[in-house]
C-alpha cells in the first residue's frame, strides 16, 4: 500500500563521513545522489563537506553544515 505521508531519508554519505571525515570526492557523492534519486528516495543527508558546485541550487546550508536535500520536486 502506497503511503504518501511516509518519506525515505538516506544518510549514507553523512554517516559514512564519520569514518573518513567527509573526504568523499564529488564524483562519489554525485553517483550516490543519482542512484538515490533514481531509486525514489525522498531526501539525502549529505554531511559537512559537500560541494555547491556539484549540486548547484540544491543544497541548503545551515552555517557550515549541510543538513538535507530533497531529491524529488
Amino acid at each position: 500500500m502506497f503511503r504518501p505521508q511516509i518519506k525515505i531519508l538516506d544518510c549514507t554519505v553523512r554517516d559514512g563521513g564519520l569514518i573518513n571525515q567527509w573526504q568523499f570526492n564529488d564524483d562519489f557523492v554525485r553517483k550516490v545522489f543519482v542512484a538515490l534519486s533514481q531509486s525514489g528516495v525522498d531526501y539525502m543527508e549529505i554531511g559537512y563537506k559537500s560541494s555547491e558546485k556539484t549540486f548547484p541550487g540544491l543544497i541548503t546550508a545551515h552555517g557550515s553544515s549541510v543538513q538535507r536535500m530533497t531529491l524529488k520536486g
